[in-house]
């Protein structure tokens, strides 16, 4: 009966009297929930554009002494409120060794403001899920404002589990009080009966031991590793939008009659290329055909192929000097995807489409606008005038014609879809 007395007690001061460690276990300058968390009990919010925005800081003097100690008799320490220099958050300064940083690098990601990358990029907004099983004490998710192409720390699934963890430990508290208020009675009640004596017991023995256990299992895996009780947001990258702009293997003709579509049509703009010359890579080369021009033997689709002739016949009778250079750029046929807009296929994978000397018919963005119902400003180009004239005239658009981008290198022929 008396080891029986020293377990009871043993199991009660463990439970009204946990470790430290039980509810402390994360240091000054890391991410917390609450003040649960920290070795200190305070859990400051920052400045700082993040999801997890709240850190472990010092509350007193003493913290301050503890968390770096003394290096000498004479030092003293200062916890000081914070400044817009610590993000807001407070701070530990040593007469020696000076202000201690309350975020330790590497601890939290810097939010780089936008003068300094020179960029005013629009912030999207995370929608937060909507929980189907609402937890008691959770409170509700905030959006999260991000930019397109950087990380974004997402920390739903990680408050979710704390909420349940702390939500079953309340429960677990209650159903155990319970029970030893059940077993007591029994206890109290049993007017000398040994059976019910043990019943009553056995009661408030096992209450003990079931909420024991379910705190111990707070403390071992803390033991196994200190991230297992202090879950932290999902880093995800994010991908940056591309804006679908015509030029650079993408057809004006292609991309405005696309636009016009209904939004739920639009993925259905490349049909006609599909049907008409080929639905795979494999339907397309089996068409292509070789075709010389300007001194350079260009693989294009069959269908394509007569324009070409009859412009290169054209072309060779104005005995040009000019010719297209084997620079590993000139080509044709290329199944691939557009270069921007990956969600669509290149022209050149119809063998619709060829360059013509890159290096010296380079794509970019034109540095300035079309206006309305003017001719649009030249773009840097070593062609012959005749030679795009007679190309034009046999059925070939010239990406140096696009409004929004220069992309002389550029012919393509768009035959039965140019509608």
């Amino acid at each position: 009966m008396a080891s029986k007395n020293k377990i009871f007690l043993l199991l009660t001061l463990f439970l009204f009297f946990p470790p430290a460690s039980f509810a402390a276990v994360i240091p000054f300058g890391q991410p917390c929930a609450t003040g649960d968390y920290c070795t200190n009990g305070f859990c400051e919010q920052s400045t700082l554009s993040i999801p997890q925005n709240k850190f472990c800081v010092c509350a007193s003097d003493s913290q301050c002494e503890t968390q770096f100690t003394k290096s000498s008799p004479q030092e003293t320490w200062t916890c000081k409120p914070g400044e817009d220099k610590t993000k807001n958050l407070h701070y530990c300064v040593s007469t020696t060794r000076g202000t201690q940083e309350p975020i330790p690098a590497g601890a939290a990601p810097t939010a780089t403001p936008p003068e300094a990358t020179g960029t005013t990029e629009k912030k999207e907004k995370l929608t937060p899920p909507v929980v189907s099983v609402p937890i008691p004490g959770l409170a509700a998710f905030s959006e999260i404002e991000y930019t397109q192409g950087e990380k974004v720390d997402v920390p739903y699934i990680a408050q979710y589990i704390v909420a349940i963890y702390k939500y079953g430990l309340v429960i677990g508290a209650l159903l155990a009080v319970v029970m030893i208020m059940i077993g007591g009675i029994i206890y109290l009640t049993a007017a000398g009966a040994q059976g019910l004596i043990g019943t009553g017991k056995t009661l408030i023995y096992g209450a003990i031991s079931g909420l024991v256990l379910l705190l111990g299992s707070y403390l071992l895996l803390m033991t196994i590793n200190p991230n297992l009780v202090n879950p932290q947001a999902i880093s995800l990258d994010t991908i940056k939008g591309l804006n679908i702009e015509p030029g650079n293997e993408t057809s004006e003709i292609v991309y405005e009659s696309i636009q016009k579509l209904p939004p739920s049509q639009q993925s259905q703009g490349m049909n006609c290329y599909f049907s008409e010359f080929g639905q795979d890579k494999a339907a397309v080369s089996s068409q292509i055909t070789q075709v010389t021009i300007l001194g350079h033997k260009y693989s294009v689709h069959k269908k394509m192929a007569p324009a070409m002739q009859a412009a290169a016949q054209e072309i060779t009778a104005l005995n040009s000097p000019y010719l297209v250079k084997n620079d590993g750029g000139s080509g044709a046929f290329n199944w691939r995807q557009n270069v921007n807009n990956p969600t669509q296929l290149s022209l050149h994978s119809f063998g619709i489409a060829f360059d013509i000397n890159p290096s010296k018919n380079p794509n970019y963005k034109r540095p300035e606008a079309c206006k309305p119902n003017q001719p649009c400003p030249a773009c840097n180009s070593d062609i012959p005038k005749e030679i795009i004239d007679i190309l034009k005239k046999n059925g070939f658009r010239w990406g140096g014609d696009y409004k929004s981008v220069c992309d002389a290198m550029h012919f393509e022929w768009l035959g039965p879809c140019a509608k």
